[in-house]
C-alpha cells in the first residue's frame, strides 16, 4: 500500500511538471507552435468547419470567447486533456506504472504533447479506448475512439481494434506483418495515395493531399526504413512473437498486434515519409504499455528494466530533444 502511494504521488507529481512544460512553453520551441498561433488568433472561417478537426474548432471557439484567444490558455488546455489522460490510461493498463510513465516521456511527450498537441490528445484516447476493448467494454471503447477522432482524423485508425482478435495471436501472421510492409513499399507510390484519395470521404482526402503537398514540397523526403529506432522496435517485436507468443497474457496480445501494424504502416508508407511517420506512430504509442508489461515475462525484470530505460533515454536524447526542440 505504502509503495503504492508513494508510485501515485511520483506520477501526480510528474504529471503537474509535464502539463505545465507542455502548457506554458515559449513559442517556437517546438515545431508546431507557430502553426496554431496563427490559427489560434484567426477568426474561424466556414472551411475550417470540416477541414480541422471538431474537438479542436469547440476548444477554439471557447478559448476566444473564455480568454480572448489566449495562446497560453490553449496550450494549457491541450496539455492538461493530452497529459492527463495518457497518465490515467498508464494506471488503468500497465502493470508497471513508472516504467509506462518513463517510456511515455522518452518516445512520445515531446512528440505529441509538446508538438502535435491533436495527436496527443487523440492517442491518449486511442489508448483508454484499448484498454476498454482488452476488457470486453466494447461501447466505452467505441465512444473513446470517436472521441479520438474529432481531435485528429487519423484516429479513424483505432478501429482496427474491432477488427483484429483480442484473444488469439497468430505468430506466423503477425511476424510476417513487417516483412508485408516492407515487400509493399517497393511497390506503392504516392501516385497510388493519390488516386486512392479521390475516393475517400472529403475530410480524409483533404488530410491525404495535405501529406501529398508536404511531400512534394520537402527537400529531404528521403526515410531510411532501416533507421536504430523502428529496427529496435522490430527486433523486439519479433522477439516478443517468438520467444513469448505461446505464452503471452491475453492483456497484451492487442497491443503485440498493434505495434505489428504500426511497423507495417511504416514499411509499407515509406515512399511518403510524413504518413509512414504519423500513422506507425499512432499504432506504436502501445509501447507505453506494452514495453512495461513485457518486464512481467522475465525472471530478471531488472535487467530487462534498465535496457529499456537506456534505448528511452538514448532516443529522448538524439530524437526527442535534438529533432524536435529548438535550442536557438
Amino acid at each position: 500500500m505504502h509503495s503504492i502511494r508513494k508510485s501515485s504521488f511520483i506520477i501526480f507529481i510528474v504529471g503537474i511538471t509535464l502539463i505545465l512544460l507542455a502548457g506554458l512553453k515559449p513559442i517556437g520551441i517546438d515545431r508546431d507552435s507557430f502553426n496554431y498561433v496563427n490559427m489560434i488568433r484567426d477568426s474561424i472561417k466556414f472551411e475550417d468547419l470540416y477541414l480541422r478537426e471538431p474537438a479542436f474548432n469547440v476548444i477554439q471557439i471557447f478559448n476566444g470567447l473564455a480568454f480572448d484567444k489566449s495562446t497560453t490558455t490553449f496550450f494549457l488546455i491541450f496539455a492538461i486533456l493530452g497529459v492527463t489522460l495518457k497518465i490515467i490510461a498508464i494506471l488503468r493498463s500497465s502493470l508497471y506504472p513508472i516504467l509506462s510513465l518513463i517510456i511515455y516521456i522518452c518516445f512520445y511527450y515531446i512528440l505529441h504533447d509538446l508538438t502535435q498537441i491533436r495527436v496527443g490528445v487523440a492517442s491518449a484516447l486511442f489508448l483508454l479506448a484499448i484498454n476498454d476493448r482488452v476488457k470486453d467494454r466494447k461501447t466505452n471503447s467505441l465512444i473513446k475512439v470517436f472521441a479520438a477522432t474529432c481531435f485528429h482524423y487519423s484516429a479513424v485508425l483505432a478501429f482496427v481494434i474491432f477488427i483484429v482478435n483480442k484473444n488469439k495471436l497468430n505468430k506466423m501472421l503477425y511476424l510476417m506483418l513487417p516483412i508485408v510492409g516492407i515487400m509493399a513499399a517497393l511497390i506503392l507510390n504516392a501516385n497510388v495515395l493519390s488516386y486512392a484519395a479521390q475516393y475517400l470521404p472529403n475530410f480524409l482526402s483533404s488530410k491525404i493531399n495535405a501529406y501529398l503537398t508536404i511531400q512534394k514540397n520537402d527537400a529531404l523526403n528521403q526515410i531510411n526504413v532501416f533507421n536504430f529506432y523502428y529496427s529496435t522496435l522490430f527486433v523486439i517485436y519479433c522477439s516478443v512473437i517468438v520467444f513469448i507468443g505461446d505464452n503471452i497474457n491475453a492483456r497484451d496480445i492487442l497491443y503485440v498486434k498493434l505495434l505489428g501494424l504500426g511497423l507495417f504502416c511504416f514499411y509499407a508508407m515509406a515512399f511518403i515519409p510524413v504518413m509512414a511517420f504519423r500513422f506507425s506512430e499512432f499504432y506504436c504509442i502501445v509501447i507505453i504499455i506494452l514495453f512495461a508489461n513485457l518486464a512481467s515475462y522475465f525472471k530478471q525484470p531488472y535487467i530487462y528494466k534498465a535496457c529499456i530505460v537506456t534505448f528511452g533515454l538514448g532516443y529522448f536524447i538524439t530524437q526527442g530533444l535534438m529533432h524536435n526542440i529548438n535550442f536557438s
